[in-house]
């Protein structure tokens, strides 16, 4: 596998040595010094160059950065072109090249920083740090409408469970319920460390800043496809967002409907009793 320091040399010499390139830049994890270095961890470039068209059109170019696993070059791209290379030799470059006169789409995240810059288009810029992806203290308002969403989408999963929709009741789970429980999480951990950190793409960190017990009680929120495992998976889940919801509504002093919190409670226990020949609700 190429060392880290091989991979820059290749990335910087084939922009040093191709005039159409007149900058580069690089963000994500490798410039993320709360990131712990390890060996998956992506080059994500961006290339400015004079002009986009011979890149879009030309796929044997990118091959001089190494032997190709794999390499996908999405098309359709808004005036840039996108090009994800996965090498043989374990490494892998997420190239994204722009026009110069999109060229501020590359340093527009904090987390991002210019490695060469051979006509002075940039902007002196600070260290790169993952300041736009802290989390963000939420007004009381946003706080209540957390609650709210969290208890509107409850019923949907246990709907699906009782029409015996195994697939739509997990996608219910994962995609509308779990979002909402893990935005409460992230108001939480914000609470714990003064909203100055970021968990991470899909919350990859929160195992960092959650108390032991809680992150145990998160990981027993996830099942299998069997129907009473996603029914315990479903309570465990409100559960977990009643203690964390309390929580946060005592340290931030914000207030919301716990009626609500109750009602669906009731409403979801009462769905799972019912038998599957009746005729009526309640």
């Amino acid at each position: 596998m190429r060392t880290e320091k091989e991979m820059y040399e290749l990335i910087l010499q084939t922009a040093i040595n191709d005039d159409r390139i007149i900058a580069v830049t690089i963000g994500g994890s490798r410039v993320n010094k709360n990131v712990s270095k390890d060996i998956f961890q992506d080059y994500d470039i961006c290339y400015v160059v004079n002009e986009l068209e011979p890149f879009i059109s030309d796929d044997n170019w990118f091959h001089r950065f190494g032997e190709i696993l794999i390499m996908g070059k999405p098309p359709g791209k808004e005036g840039y072109c996108l090009c994800l290379m996965q090498f043989t030799d374990g490494n892998r470059i997420d190239l994204s090249i722009y026009p110069k006169e999109l060229s501020y789409r590359c340093i527009k995240s904090s987390l991002s920083t210019v490695l060469l810059d051979k006509n002075k288009i940039f902007p002196e810029k600070k260290e790169a740090t993952d300041k736009d992806f802290h989390i963000l203290k939420p007004t009381d308002l946003e706080f209540s409408n957390t609650c709210d969403e969290f208890w509107w989408v409850c019923p949907y999963v246990a709907k699906g469970l009782w029409r015996e929709e195994t697939l739509f009741a997990l996608g219910a789970l994962e995609e509308m319920v779990r979002p909402v429980l893990m935005r409460m999480l992230n108001y939480y951990i914000g609470i714990k460390t003064d909203f100055a950190i970021s968990t991470g793409k899909f919350n990859k960190f929160l195992y960092k800043y959650l108390d032991e017990d809680i992150y145990e009680e998160l990981l027993l929120t996830y099942t299998d496809a069997k129907s009473e495992n996603i029914w315990s998976a479903l309570f465990r889940i409100c559960k977990l967002f009643i203690k964390i919801s309390g929580i946060v509504s005592i340290e931030l002093s914000y207030n919301f409907n716990k009626l609500y919190e109750q009602n669906v409670m009731n409403f979801v226990k009462h769905i799972k009793k019912l038998p599957k020949n009746t005729k009526d609700i309640y």
